[in-house]
């Protein structure tokens, strides 16, 4: 804990009562406010793998840098006709 070199604010751990207006609780000078926690655009930002609604095979969703890691391990016969474009045309 950090130490306090003011004699009015330690005065009442001495025993004395402390001068008009001083905090006699140490808190009150230390108190702060923590930020709230900002959320991980890039996390957001990334592909995912999703169903097409159209064709309900695999394609992706997202910034578009990342389809390769959002499908892998899915077979090119088992993605969506338009994965590469992320977009597919209702006929």
């Amino acid at each position: 804990m950090r130490a306090c070199n003011t004699p009015e604010i330690h005065a009442h751990q001495s025993g004395t009562q402390p001068t008009s207006g001083t905090p006699t609780d140490h808190s009150r000078i230390y108190r702060f406010k923590r930020k709230p926690k900002k959320k991980n655009k890039l996390q957001a930002a990334m592909c995912i793998k999703v169903e097409c609604p159209t064709c309900h095979k695999a394609t992706w969703k997202g910034c578009g840098q990342h389809i390769d890691a959002a499908l892998v391990g899915v077979k090119e016969e088992e993605r969506c006709p338009n994965w590469k474009t992320g977009k597919h045309e209702s006929t």
